[in-house]
């Protein structure tokens, strides 16, 4: 039986794909991600002093998307938690909180070397480090919003639906490598659409498909496997986007919105498809 550190945020749809994992497998460990105090006014002075002009140009963006994101937060937790998220010592195993500027340091590190994991499964959170994703035998995993191949780092389902790639509306689950979503692609979900979807329906679609398909997943892996790492489908960092937070623009919300609401963005219809990429690689000492 593989040995499971589950890492996951806050996010209504991570935390819910988080906890419907421990529920159907015996995880060993939750690392839930915590924020660190906000020390804004203070930031806000300093970006103010620095580069006045970004920070004016941003302040559109700021309250278009933070209205945005928080709509989008409210009707996931209603419709995956029926609208009120539990903490999650309520719902997860073995709960460690570590603020999330702490996940790469050495003293997390050398927390996790004593847990002795087979594997790390993250459910949002923070790029890690290798002295972080290399410790696990088998090393870590990645949930991404988004298919990789075409789409990573930020917004990997707004971004295709805004510009009409509905063919790249999916998620990727990837081992976790030095750069931003590149690692090996071992499985990728490509949920029913519907012409009525929105960012939100389309999230909590995915999150419902990738469950029973992780768990079908864990169950397959083979003792070869258990002592070699795993490996995938090969992301070319050359193809595709790296969408990062300020890509989601006012004006690109705003435009998107109003396709919407003329009627003029429609969701092509699709069934689900979920593909495994996953390679055996039997390990020398069992040839």
């Amino acid at each position: 039986m593989l040995k499971i550190i589950l890492m996951t945020d806050d996010d209504p749809v991570d935390s819910w794909v988080a906890y419907q994992l421990a529920q159907q497998w015996p995880i060993s460990h939750s690392i839930v991600l915590s924020h660190s105090p906000d020390h804004s006014s203070t930031s806000l002075r300093q970006k103010l002093l620095t580069s006045p002009l970004r920070l004016l140009s941003a302040i559109p963006r700021e309250l278009i998307s933070n209205r945005v994101e928080s709509q989008r937060e409210q009707t996931m937790a209603k419709q995956l938690w029926n609208g009120e998220k539990p903490s999650p010592q309520a719902v997860l195993p073995q709960v460690i909180e570590i603020p999330t500027d702490q996940i790469n340091s050495a003293a997390t590190a050398e927390r996790i070397r004593t847990l002795d994991p087979d594997l790390i499964l993250m459910c949002g959170g923070p790029i890690l480090e290798e002295c972080i994703f290399s410790i696990p035998r088998l090393g870590a995993l990645n949930l991404q919003w988004g298919i990789s191949d075409r789409y990573r780092g930020q917004h990997g389902i707004f971004y295709p639906l805004a510009t009409g790639n509905f063919d790249a509306i999916g998620a990727t689950v990837h081992r976790i490598d030095s750069g931003i979503n590149t690692g090996e692609a071992l499985l990728q979900f490509y949920p029913a659409l519907e012409p009525g979807d929105t960012e939100s329906s389309i999230e909590v679609k995915i999150a419902q498909l990738i469950v029973p398909t992780l768990i079908d997943f864990l169950k397959t892996l083979t003792v070869n496997q258990l002592r070699t790492p795993l490996r995938g489908k090969a992301i070319d960092p050359a193809v595709g986007q790296n969408i990062r937070y300020r890509d989601r623009t006012a004006c690109l919300e705003s435009q998107y919105q109003l396709r919407r609401t003329l009627g003029r963005a429609p969701i092509p219809a699709r069934p689900q498809r979920c593909d495994l990429f996953l390679k055996s690689h039997p390990s020398p000492c069992l040839a």
